[in-house]
């Protein structure tokens, strides 16, 4: 389908520009990108950086969604979790 297709895009975009944003501040180390699946990136980020990765993220998918959907508001939603 032609959203589902574009949400992917727009999700690959999103990790390129989360990548850049990460290592513009130097935090390559400290989040990384764990998976992406269609229109879902999980990112991994230590305690102390999660809250900034977190906003830092959703601003990249709403940045690539706003590329690609330029007429469409897309909204990002990050549930935190924890793992351990």
């Amino acid at each position: 389908a032609p959203i589902q297709g574009c949400a992917a895009t727009m999700t690959k975009a999103a990790a390129v520009l989360f990548q850049q944003a990460l290592e513009e501040r130097g935090w390559e180390e400290l989040c990384k990108i764990l998976n992406l699946v269609h229109d879902e990136l999980v990112a991994m980020a230590r305690n102390d950086v999660a809250p900034e990765c977190a906003v830092l993220l959703k601003a990249c998918m709403e940045k690539a969604g706003a590329a690609y959907c330029p007429d469409i508001p897309i909204r990002a939603d990050f549930p935190a979790g924890s793992s351990g």
